[in-house]
């Protein structure tokens, strides 16, 4: 590997909060994904963008990484 490219490491907490508790993949999702659309460019290129939940703020990216298959 080389070091001259960064590696970005995001880490989920979790998809439960105060306002929206969440219990994927095995019960309900409080969640509700209409909120704010973001982006986020990466340092030395790439990005990503996700839709919010309108309840708590946690981008839809992060539950799906979180909850995954």
């Amino acid at each position: 590997m080389s070091d001259d490219k960064p590696i970005s490491v995001h880490i989920c907490h979790g998809s439960s909060s105060p306002e929206c508790k969440c219990r994927c993949p095995d019960g309900p999702c409080e969640h509700v994904w209409d909120g704010e659309w973001v982006t986020e460019e990466f340092p030395g290129g790439g990005g990503t963008a996700s839709v919010t939940c309108s309840r708590c703020g946690m981008r839809r990216i992060d539950h799906d990484m979180w909850a995954g298959p």
